[in-house]
């Protein structure tokens, strides 16, 4: 039989001091980016202890604290307060088939809280029980919108190897509200599942929504240090029927009309920018009359391509008396792999890989003259910025 209780209390005026105490130089060496940590507020316990029939310590309080503040690399919290009712078993749920739910809640609000992209804009139910730390409902603004969750859980939260298991919302997350360097159309919405251990985020469930009037598709979202400045996203995505003529218009490409679907694979972004992905955009279906392309776009396209814009009189020749050419069809293969990126044609005929193909009678196309070739990506980015800057600001 169990037999033995107590009370414990316990109070931490200074929680700046006992930080720095108990844990910056503690894990100064493991982790030199604690050195740059800083928190503030006061803190207490409150405990009943008792052993159970097993002999196991059983503890069931509340920690409290106010003027709470914490400032780290991506991570800032001002203003401050948590009331986290506990119920804790040495050993945790051991024994049990699941935690079991909590008797009482309590939470964390903040004047401003923020990890990483996500700002907190609500408060966040908190409860701890035995083998689980339980979070409520909550929502955070991430740039061009808002995530939700309707609850999430850490399962085993002191220890290593804890997980955290929950679903995400987005209930509409605006493109024209991202930071770009041309401007966006579109909007992306739906629910995840998600899973967090050792770091790494997985997900489950698809994101969809439309980007310049194409159907959008995202999907195998996850990521590592996600409250990291160095972190790592991943991603595929799918855009069916992308309308062409408004991409061209918000990246100053010149007109393009027409179509396109583009499969995006393996997508991963580390410290803001591509390290890796596979592109493959393609004209949908048959050909159509409506697919029209003026030089100026075609000279971006062979900028893109091969580096050098289109020259010679008779570019200018052609631009006098025609507004756009008809093309039919259009295919396009880039890859990005250990800082080498390359540039296919994906349309192959008579020995020649074509970006863009001309119809039977008259039209343009865009040749890929050296399909093997492939550049560091800075010098790629060096590319798309000239496109971007405008090569030749006198077509149209």
């Amino acid at each position: 039989m169990g037999g033995g209780q107590g009370r414990l209390t316990a109070t931490i005026p200074d929680l700046g001091k006992a930080f720095d105490t108990l844990v910056k130089q503690a894990l100064l060496a493991a982790s030199p980016l604690v050195s740059q940590a800083e928190a503030a507020g006061a803190a207490s316990l409150l405990a009943d202890l008792r052993l159970d029939d097993d002999g196991r310590l059983v503890a069931e309080g509340r920690v409290e604290a106010d003027g709470l503040g914490f400032q780290a690399p991506e991570v800032e919290v001002r203003q401050a307060s948590l009331d986290l009712p506990f119920h804790w078993r040495e050993g945790g749920a051991r024994g049990q088939p699941m935690p079991p739910l909590p008797r009482d809640w309590g939470g964390f609000s903040a004047q401003a809280a923020a990890l990483g992209p996500l700002s907190l804009q609500s408060d966040v139910p908190l409860a701890l029980v035995p083998g689980r730390l339980y979070v409520g409902g909550f929502r955070a603004a991430v740039p061009g919108g808002a995530v939700e969750s309707p609850g999430l859980h850490v399962d085993r939260p002191f220890s290593p190897v804890r997980v955290l298991r929950g679903t995400l919302r987005l209930p509409g997350l605006d493109f024209a509200a991202l930071p770009s360097p041309f401007p966006l159309e579109g909007s992306l919405s739906g629910s995840l599942d998600l899973r967090m251990a050792g770091g790494r985020l997985t997900t489950e469930g698809k994101l969809g929504g439309d980007f310049f009037g194409g159907e959008l598709t995202v999907s195998d979202i996850g990521g590592r240090g996600l409250f990291q400045s160095g972190r790592s996203i991943g991603l595929n995505a799918r855009v069916e029927g992308m309308d062409l003529l408004p991409l061209g218009r918000a990246m100053d490409l010149g007109t393009i009309t027409g179509r396109l679907d583009l499969m995006l694979r393996g997508l991963e972004i580390a410290y803001g920018q591509p390290v890796a992905f596979e592109l493959v955009a393609r004209s949908p279906g048959e050909a159509r009359a409506d697919r029209r392309i003026s030089l100026k776009a075609v000279n971006a396209l062979t900028e893109l391509g091969t580096g050098r814009g289109m020259t010679g009189v008779g570019v200018g020749f052609f631009s006098s008396f025609f507004e756009t050419f008809a093309y039919q069809d259009m295919g396009l293969y880039c890859r990005l792999h250990n800082d080498l990126f390359t540039v296919r044609g994906l349309i192959q005929e008579g020995g020649v890989e074509y970006i863009i193909k001309r119809p039977p009678l008259f039209g343009i196309n865009v040749v890929n003259s050296n399909p093997g070739n492939t550049i560091r990506f800075s010098d790629m980015l060096d590319r798309l910025g000239r496109v971007l800057r405008g090569l030749d600001k006198e077509d149209s």
